[in-house]
């Protein structure tokens, strides 16, 4: 039996999205897959192939368009040549509708195949996929490692016993939708099948790091309550989180620098830096090791202090990314996020002076956005002066605690998710601002940033000048 792993082409109004790997799936212009600047690891896919493949009788493809820039008419071209039995797909909110009709299409091809979908869904989106969609015979909700494995060795052995697997919706004359499976133990699953995946295509360059970069994860899920977080809420279940052995870790880190030669390894974890004396035990490992590379993760500012930071950045830590959100505390504090702003500028500045590069990620248009609080976001950016930063707008995805707060509120302002494009689209009512004013907010933050930046590569060119005609007189 032959498991075909996709993660579809995303083309949309001449826009190209991001869905597999990406905590929040969006468009960014101008698809060209020679210039793309952010391509996110799909590490459902990976593990779950990696999974699979364990299991006697079966052969495991994997087919990442979004990474290799296939065009559809190039996507089914392989999917065609693969002639695989089953295909597992990873879907999202935004790209679901799009993800749907290639399904179809699928099944035109290849009408003997199984088609399952994967990805953030919730147990009612699911429903609604299987419903309406019968060229879909198995959707996944929650983490899905697990519950496709147990699928594909049912399949495998004609046991046709879907309704004992949990986390799974099926088909049988109608639809059935099983109980959520607990979280799973991390250490069962082996490391991603990174050879079937086009492992040199996949990056997120937020700054200047050592070529080729890697993307890794230390743990999964959060013990906070951000109420806009898409994994958390509907991969985990909630406030969830657990974490791998720094041995382990660190094991792997070695054999993607020796074997494939990486030079930065990025730790895309939704919160990588939880537990003190476990990051100064992952430091040690890595020491101890004698390995070099340089390395990056996702963090939180106020689980942090100079110690820590210091034994990090001793250890290869290159650059950190920090979720920062909003310039308003009260903002901040109503969101769930329990994050001190002052707490923000104390780490920020260690960091810095330390020698590690920094990235902060923004959103606009939370409930209560005012233009005050735009204005404290956008000074905030300023102020902190980071190497580089995200800018995004607060997006309700189904399941999250900020999408059952608009359906309650009143203020969600379309429940079509195929527009929940976090890049482009307000779908939050504001008492004080239109969906247009925080769209244009975002482009404002945007320009302004600009403009900062150039003026700061001319200061340093001009800097740079200076200092080689010095050193020639």
């Amino acid at each position: 039996m032959k498991i075909l792993f996709t993660n579809p082409p995303w083309h949309k109004n001449g826009r190209y999205g991001v869905r597999a790997g990406s905590r929040w799936p969006f468009t960014l212009p101008a698809y060209d897959a020679r210039s793309l600047g952010y391509i996110p690891f799909p590490f459902f896919l990976a593990y779950t192939a990696a999974y699979v493949l364990q299991l006697e009788g079966v052969s495991v493809e994997a087919i990442d368009a979004i990474a290799e820039g296939l065009t559809e008419e190039e996507y089914f071209k392989k999917i065609t040549a693969s002639n695989p039995d089953v295909v597992v797909a990873e879907t999202s909110p935004p790209s679901l509708e799009e993800d749907l009709k290639l399904a179809t299409k699928t099944r035109l091809l290849l009408p003997h195949l199984t088609y399952i979908v994967t990805g953030p869904q919730t147990p009612k989106s699911v429903h609604e996929i299987l419903t309406y969609n019968p060229t879909i015979d198995f959707a996944t909700f929650g983490e899905y490692e697990w519950t496709i494995r147990e699928l594909i060795a049912g399949l495998r052995d004609g046991n046709s016993d879907s309704g004992s697997i949990k986390g799974l919706g099926y088909r049988n004359n109608e639809v059935f939708l099983t109980e959520r499976r607990n979280l799973g133990d991390l250490s069962e699953l082996p490391w991603p099948a990174w050879d079937l995946f086009p492992m040199k295509n996949y990056r997120d360059y937020f700054t200047d790091f050592p070529a080729p970069m890697v993307n890794m994860v230390a743990s999964r899920g959060c013990p906070y309550s951000c109420s806009f977080c898409l994994w958390p809420d509907v991969m985990y279940g909630g406030q969830n989180y657990r974490t791998r052995s720094p041995k382990d870790i660190v094991a792997e880190m070695e054999h993607l620098v020796t074997t494939y030669g990486f030079r930065t390894i990025y730790f895309d974890d939704d919160t990588f830096n939880i537990g003190k004396e476990r990051m100064l035990a992952l430091c040690n490992e890595i020491t101890s090791k004698g390995l070099t590379v340089a390395w990056a993760a996702m963090a939180r500012a106020d689980t942090f202090d100079e110690e820590t930071i210091t034994a990090m950045r001793a250890a290869g830590l290159y650059a950190i990314k920090y979720g920062v959100e909003s310039g308003n505390q009260e903002l901040l504090d109503r969101s769930g996020k329990k994050l001190n702003l002052d707490t923000v500028r104390k780490t920020v500045a260690i960091s810095k002076a330390v020698g590690i590069k920094v990235h902060l990620t923004f959103t606009v248009g939370l409930p209560g956005e005012t233009q005050q609080s735009i204005s404290q976001t956008i000074n905030l950016a300023m102020e902190l002066d980071p190497d580089s930063v995200q800018m995004s707008i607060a997006t309700p995805f189904p399941g999250t605690k900020l999408y059952l707060e608009t359906i309650e509120n009143g203020t969600l302002l379309t429940d079509n998710a195929s527009l929940f494009d976090s890049s482009t689209t307000c779908m939050i009512k504001n008492e004080e601002l239109s969906a247009k004013e925080i769209e244009t907010s975002l482009e404002r933050f945007a320009v302004l940033w600009g403009k900062r930046q150039r003026k700061k590569s001319l200061k340093k060119r001009f800097v740079g000048l200076c200092h080689r005609v010095m050193r020639k007189q």
